[in-house]
C-alpha cells in the first residue's frame, strides 16, 4: 500500500524576469519532512521523469524563457538542391561552422559571447509520410545584426565533418524524436557546391533571422512550433552557461488537499481573479488541473506572466563567461 498524501506542495519554476510556472501537487508526510536538498532533487526529478515529448517541451519552454528576450533572434537555415549535405554529420558540421562564425564575429566586435539553443530537424520518407528536408533552427542571443547573421550561412573549402563541437556543449534537452538516422540528403556533393572562402563563398540555401516574438511574456508558441512534429527526427545543441530555471524552496503549507479538490470540482480553479490575489503582480497564462488515476487526488499546474514586464536586454546585460 502506498503512502497516503496528506499535504500539498507549491513548487515554483522561475524562468527569467517575466515568466513563472507553479506546480501544486500532493505529497506525503515523509516528503514534507525531507531536507531542502532532497526537496530540490524531487523537484528536478519531477521535471525529468518519463522523458516524453510533453515533459521535453515543458523544459524547453522554461529554458527559452529563462535565457532569451525580445532583443534576441530566431534564425533558420535551409539547403538548396546544389548544397544539400550528403550526411547528417555534414549538416551538423555546417551548423557548427555557422555558430563558430557567429562567435568569431562577436569576439572581433568586442561583444559578449553568443548564447544559443539549436535544433536540426528532418524526416525520412516512409509510413505514408513525405520526406522533410534537413534544416536548422537557432534561438540566438548576440550583438550581430540580422543581415550579418544571414550572411554567415555558407560552406567553405574544407567543409568536411569534424568530431569536436567547441561552440556548444552537448545538450541536456531530451529530444522529441529519435536522434539517429539520416536526413533528406543528396547522393554526393556537387563538384562546384563547396568553394573557397572570401569572394568564392556560396550561400547554402534560404536563411532568415527574425526578432523573437513573445506571446503573453512567453516563448511557448515558438517552443511548440519547434517540437510539434513528433514524427520528425531532431538533434539538439546548446551553448554552455545557459541559465537553468530557478526552483526556490518549496512551500508545503500554503494549500491543502481539500482546497485543491474544491477548486477543481467547483470550477473556481479557472477563476483568474483568485490566482491574481494569490500571486500579486502576476497574471495567469494557463491553468491545467490533473487527477491521478490511482489516488484520485488533484494537482494543478499554472503558467504566469508578470503584469508589469521587467525584461532586460540579453545582448548588453552584464558580460557572461565565454
Amino acid at each position: 500500500m502506498g503512502t497516503r498524501c496528506r499535504f500539498v506542495r507549491e513548487q515554483r519554476h522561475v524562468c527569467g524576469d517575466n515568466y513563472m510556472e507553479i506546480d501544486l501537487y500532493p505529497i506525503s508526510e515523509r516528503e514534507k519532512g525531507a531536507s531542502l536538498s532532497a526537496k530540490r532533487r524531487q523537484a528536478s526529478s519531477r521535471i525529468q521523469q518519463n522523458l516524453n515529448a510533453r515533459n521535453a517541451r515543458r523544459y524547453f519552454i522554461q529554458l527559452l524563457n529563462a535565457n532569451f528576450t525580445e532583443s534576441d533572434i530566431h534564425w533558420t537555415g535551409t539547403y538548396d538542391d546544389a548544397h544539400l549535405p550528403d550526411s547528417i554529420e555534414q549538416a551538423d558540421h555546417d551548423l557548427e561552422l555557422f555558430l563558430r562564425r557567429v562567435r568569431s564575429q562577436s569576439r572581433k566586435r568586442g561583444l559578449p559571447a553568443p548564447r544559443f539553443i539549436a535544433v536540426t530537424e528532418w524526416r525520412e520518407e516512409g509510413n505514408g509520410l513525405p520526406a522533410v528536408r534537413v534544416h536548422h533552427h537557432v534561438v540566438l542571443s548576440c550583438g550581430l545584426s540580422r543581415d550579418e547573421l544571414e550572411g554567415l550561412w555558407y560552406r567553405g573549402a574544407s567543409a568536411g565533418p569534424r568530431q569536436a563541437e567547441p561552440d556548444g556543449a552537448a545538450s541536456t534537452l531530451p529530444p522529441a524524436g529519435a536522434a539517429t538516422g539520416r536526413p533528406v540528403l543528396r547522393s554526393k556533393m556537387e563538384p562546384n557546391g563547396d568553394k573557397g572562402r572570401g569572394k568564392d563563398k556560396e550561400r547554402l540555401g534560404i536563411t532568415n533571422a527574425d526578432r523573437l516574438q513573445f506571446d503573453r511574456e512567453s516563448l511557448e508558441r515558438l517552443a511548440n512550433y519547434l517540437t510539434k512534429y513528433t514524427n520528425r527526427k531532431r538533434r539538439w545543441r546548446q551553448s554552455r552557461g545557459l541559465e537553468k530555471p530557478q526552483r526556490p524552496r518549496p512551500n508545503d503549507g500554503k494549500y491543502t488537499r481539500r482546497q485543491l479538490e474544491r477548486l477543481v470540482t467547483s470550477g473556481a480553479v479557472f477563476d483568474s481573479e483568485f490566482w491574481r490575489r494569490k500571486y500579486q503582480g502576476w497574471e495567469i497564462n494557463d491553468i491545467t488541473p490533473i487527477q491521478n488515476d490511482v489516488t484520485k487526488e488533484w494537482s494543478i499546474y499554472l503558467k504566469l506572466r508578470r503584469t508589469v514586464p521587467r525584461r532586460k536586454s540579453a545582448v548588453f546585460a552584464k558580460p557572461r563567461k565565454s
